[in-house]
């Protein structure tokens, strides 16, 4: 958390501050409100200098690959599909760290990627291995 939060300036200023954002977000998402937030939390207080903080992603950026799962995959190609020319892959089961899972689909996909800059078509999906 200190480091994807607190240094990219991710923070709340005091805990009135949180309690102020998730009252939004019991509005908004009255069943999951507060289910992200407690990352931020962690930073209150803490005297880290913010070294990266968020701002437009710079102009003429190569084509990206992202990854996610069934349940990371829409936040994923948010990110990834900002960038013009970038492609994704959708791995229709659970977990996290795609390239690390063992799945032979999404290993090849990232593989081609960074060994020759090839990205796969719109809509590539991955699945799981059958329980057979």
């Amino acid at each position: 958390m200190f480091v994807t939060q607190c240094a990219d300036g991710l923070v709340f200023d005091d805990f009135e501050d949180f309690q102020r954002v998730r009252a939004v977000d019991e509005q908004l998402s009255p069943n999951f409100a507060g289910n992200s937030l407690w990352h931020s939390l962690a930073c209150v207080g803490r005297p880290t200098p913010v070294r990266n903080p968020p701002a437009p992603l710079p102009d003429r950026l190569p084509p990206m690959l992202g990854a996610g799962t069934w349940i990371e995959h829409e936040s994923t190609a948010n990110v990834v599909l900002a960038v013009p020319g970038s492609a994704t892959v959708r791995y229709n089961g659970f977990g996290h760290g795609l390239y690390l899972t063992g799945n032979a689909c999404t290993i090849a996909h990232a593989n081609r990627y960074l060994a020759f800059l090839r990205l796969p078509p719109p809509g590539t999906a991955c699945e799981p291995p059958s329980a057979d």
